[in-house]
């Protein structure tokens, strides 16, 4: 960017709008060292920005931390996150959640989201109760 005659290289700065200072620095914090300190707070913003920079590293410690902080009220919102963002991991897990918690997660705003503007997971939703249902075993002839 700074090598070919572009706007960055003749003002020798890089605007990036698409993503917050505070977030901007805990990627440049764990591009030089490798860590994250304040992921916690901020894993779903950075799940984004991982994936739009392709710092898989970083994508699967957020992926991780979503994960592990699973709960009723963040549950549909978890998997909308995993959807856009192709965290297979989130996605899976908060599927799972969701299918075990199904009756408190429908009664949250999350769900209404996830069923206003991303209907198709209801149907990733509805597969993963179908394949999770084993077929009633086979009764044995008599004869």
């Amino acid at each position: 960017m700074f090598l070919q005659d572009t706007k960055e290289q003749q003002t020798n700065r890089v605007e990036i709008k698409e993503m917050e200072p505070d977030v901007l620095k805990e990627i440049l914090t764990y591009i030089y060292s490798g860590k994250a300190p304040n992921i916690r707070q901020m894993a779903a913003k950075l799940l984004a920005a991982a994936d739009m920079y392709l710092l898989d590293r970083l994508k699967s410690m957020c992926e991780d931390t979503l994960c592990s902080s699973l709960t009723v009220d963040n549950a549909a919102e978890t998997l909308i996150l995993g959807d856009l963002h192709q965290a297979q991991h989130t996605k899976n897990d908060a599927v799972t959640f969701i299918n075990v918690n199904a009756e408190e997660v429908t009664k949250t705003d999350g769900w209404t989201t996830l069923t206003d503007d991303h209907p198709h997971l209801i149907t990733d939703l509805y597969q993963s109760l179908v394949s999770a249902v084993e077929p009633p075993a086979k009764r044995q002839r008599r004869f």
